[in-house]
């Protein structure tokens, strides 16, 4: 597995704007399986956090809707695989091709890393 999300929309969506310096998939961190390690500053220090994977595809989708967008999620089987699929919706009224990932999470990441991406055209 390789979720991935860049700096620039964990902060937005935790709400750290421009604090995080570096992000890292992690498979076991603090007696969690599947999180996203992060290095932040805080009062001029640099603090590392994780959060759980699954948790933060959920702060994702909750962003997603401050910013108009609506997510649909879903899995499918491709073969012995287990793909993740997004339905990306603007307002409820404009829809946009499907965005597919490796797991449900991943495609998720990707619908946000859009929405930042456009957000403002």
């Amino acid at each position: 597995m390789k979720e991935s999300i860049s700096k620039e929309l964990l902060s937005e969506v935790l709400g750290h704007k421009d604090t995080v310096d570096s992000v890292k998939y992690s498979t076991s961190y603090a007696n969690m399986e599947l999180g996203i390690l992060y290095k932040k500053e805080y009062e001029s220090y640099n603090l590392v956090d994780c959060i759980n994977i699954y948790e933060l595809a959920h702060k994702c989708k909750e962003w997603a809707w401050h910013q108009g967008f609506s997510i649909r999620s879903s899995v499918f089987t491709e073969g012995s695989s287990i793909k993740g699929k997004v339905d990306l919706l603007e307002n409820y009224t404009r829809s946009f091709e499907p965005v597919y990932g490796d797991t449900e999470p991943e495609a998720i990441f990707k619908a946000c890393q859009w929405v930042l991406d456009n957000k403002d055209k």
